[in-house]
């Protein structure tokens, strides 16, 4: 009698270059600095200071938003980045605002979008509260003043102010984004290391916190899969949320705008050039603020041309979020794919396990994620269809 060999289930893994953004909070008393310098050592490499951008709400009539630069860190290693770790304004619930200031954390605000660019290429963050804005004095012919509460505020020659620099409200070093550099291979070694460490250190989910998924874009710049694609997704939208168990506090989620998808979806707009689709999609309203953001293809910003999802929640352990990437890339290699060439807009899709398992049939999701990523969906009740259901060739 011959014994068979028993061969063990190889995983399936990414291969499309992915970009992670993962939304954590430290432990009281600790900061985002711990995280950076932990994974400092662990890859090798030094960790530097850097301002990062923001921008809020602010409640003075007639002004929109502040603009603001905080300190994050960066990890580098052989000269170039690997890791950064950056503050994030949608996480607050966890945090103690009543705290004082911790030493050291500080923020540079301004009402311009221009000048807070302008302070961030010209203003060190290794530098103290007290002379961060020093550099800009001479390229404004400005001044500083001392206000109340450690604050430095810089005027320009006629007394109009240009930028604050104030302590950072309290517990505001605990927020901790981690964003990835992007990754062509090896995403579950380099996140293991990442998610590792902020469990060894105590990092924990935030209440409002998500995690995002940037994919390489560039070979979605074409009306015909980018059209493929959203008809796709839209009819899907709470189908994803269940499956990938979408965090309801999470902030700047949503769908795209209705006149969006009208524009997309009939199929002329796949004959279109790229540059005349996207013009089309720039006048559409589309926003950053999506399940899945399709504002950096349209921008077209060389360094960061990129399909983003937003929708998963904060995992501390790797593979739910692998399983996500692996279904997402699927799904990006079906609208690439001839197999999309007959694709229409269909209607809402219920969330439920019959619709997901059509649709990873449909995007051909290796079996073994496509369980799990059922086990662990929430059905609402009395949705089930009664039966398989039946997709035809001329809707996704």
């Amino acid at each position: 009698m011959t014994l068979g060999i028993v061969r063990p289930v190889r995983e399936p893994v990414v291969r499309w270059k992915v970009g992670v953004e993962i939304e954590l909070v430290a432990p009281v008393g600790s900061s985002r600095l711990a995280l950076a310098r932990r994974l400092g050592r662990a890859f090798g490499g030094s960790v530097k200071p850097k301002f990062f951008r923001d921008a809020e709400p602010t409640p003075l009539e007639g002004k929109g938003y502040f603009f603001n630069l905080t300190r994050g860190y960066e990890v580098r290693r052989a000269g170039r980045s690997l890791v950064q770790f950056l503050d994030d304004i949608t996480l607050q619930q966890d945090l103690d605002r009543q705290k004082p200031p911790a030493p050291g954390w500080y923020r540079v605000l301004s009402d311009d979008a221009r000048l807070i660019g302008l302070a961030q290429r010209r203003c060190d963050p290794r530098a103290p509260l007290s002379r961060v804005l020093s550099p800009l004095v001479a390229l404004f012919g400005a001044r500083t003043e001392r206000l109340a509460g450690r604050m430095v505020k810089l005027s320009d020659a006629t007394g109009a102010p240009l930028f604050l620099a104030c302590p950072l409200p309290g517990e505001r070093e605990r927020a901790c984004e981690i964003v990835t550099a992007p990754m062509s291979h090896r995403h579950a070694a380099t996140l293991g290391m990442v998610l590792g460490a902020a469990r060894e250190l105590g990092f924990q989910a935030p209440v409002e916190g998500a995690t995002h998924l940037h994919f390489d874009g560039r070979r979605f710049l074409s009306a015909r899969v980018l059209r493929n694609l959203v008809l796709l997704v839209h009819p899907r939208r709470e189908l994803f949320r269940a499956l990938l168990g979408t965090n309801p506090a999470c902030l700047r989620l949503g769908p795209w705008p209705d006149k969006l998808v009208e524009l997309v979806a009939p199929r002329r707009f796949s004959r279109l050039p790229w540059s005349e689709a996207r013009a089309h999609l720039a006048s559409a309203g589309a926003s950053k603020y999506c399940d899945l953001n399709l504002v950096n293809l349209v921008r077209q910003t060389p360094e960061k041309l990129t399909l983003e999802w937003r929708i998963l929640p904060v995992h501390l352990e790797v593979g739910p979020i692998l399983d996500a990437a692996v279904l997402f890339e699927r799904m990006l290699r079906w609208a690439l794919s001839s197999r999309a060439s007959n694709v229409s807009l269909g209607p809402a899709l219920a969330p439920t396990h019959s619709n997901a398992q059509a649709l990873f049939d449909w995007v051909r999701l290796p079996a073994q994620v496509a369980a799990r990523l059922l086990s662990g969906m929430k059905e609402p009740a009395l949705r089930e269809e009664r039966g398989p259901v039946k997709q035809s060739r001329s809707s996704a």
